[in-house]
């Protein structure tokens, strides 16, 4: 029997037209897996891809985010082939990924069609909850020394707590120059995790740390006998 070649390739096209199409999205495939301090994969957890470092640090022009599934697994499709790396912000709940850069760089090679990446979130550190993503500003807005209140313009600045281990002080808003920078110093997380160090390791003022929240701190303060500073800050931006 002799196939009749343009009835067959009629019959085809005919089958052809009734698949469904697959759709997809041309470009390189970034799949991240997260995973927690045991390498145990995190479900639900945000992902967010910057294209570069100050991206990353100011939270702009952003690839919209993914979740992660149940196994700890979001997948970036689409993403423009030659691009050398993205920063990535993971965070769930209290734990993110922000203490170590390294973790949030992720360089790679597009000459592949797709790329595979863990990143391991850690609880919120003292250094994560002040800094945040790279900066976090305070307001003081209690200055307690010995049971001795005061307000005034010097004792209700702004610290601007970056994760470059620098403070920069800013006039509050009510005060003269408000917003003018004043003063700036180093800071450090104290060795024991419970406290900072204000300005040189051995120099510098030691915080005991008594409350941490999300929007709140407080501080205490023994700078000799019989002295008792008491502080509290409360997140602004």
């Amino acid at each position: 029997m002799r196939f009749q070649w343009p009835a067959f390739l009629l019959f085809v096209l005919m089958i052809s037209a009734c698949k469904p199409r697959e759709t997809f999205s041309p470009g390189f495939a970034l799949q991240i897996k997260v995973v927690n301090f045991n390498n145990q994969p995190i479900e639900g957890a945000t992902v967010i891809l910057y294209a570069d470092q100050e991206a990353f640090i100011n939270d702009r022009q952003a690839i919209p985010p993914k979740q992660t599934d149940r196994n700890g697994i979001a997948i970036f499709t689409g993403l423009p082939f030659g691009t050398l790396g993205y920063y990535a912000s993971v965070e769930r709940g209290s734990a993110n990924n922000w203490s170590d850069p390294l973790n949030a760089s992720i360089s790679f090679n597009t000459r592949d069609l797709e790329y595979t990446r863990t990143i391991r979130i850690t609880e919120s550190t003292i250094q994560n909850a002040l800094a945040g993503r790279f900066s976090r500003r305070w307001r003081r807005v209690s200055y307690n020394l010995n049971g001795i209140v005061n307000t005034t313009c010097a004792f209700t600045q702004v610290y601007e707590f970056r994760r470059d281990n620098f403070i920069h002080i800013f006039n509050a808003s009510g005060c003269p120059n408000a917003g003018q920078q004043v003063n700036a110093t180093v800071w450090m997380v104290a060795p024991d995790n419970r406290g900072l160090i204000l300005g040189g390791a051995t120099t510098g003022r030691q915080l005991s740390i008594t409350d941490l929240k999300a929007s709140t701190f407080r501080t205490t303060e023994t700078p000799q006998a019989g002295l008792i500073i008491i502080e509290e800050y409360q997140l602004i931006q």
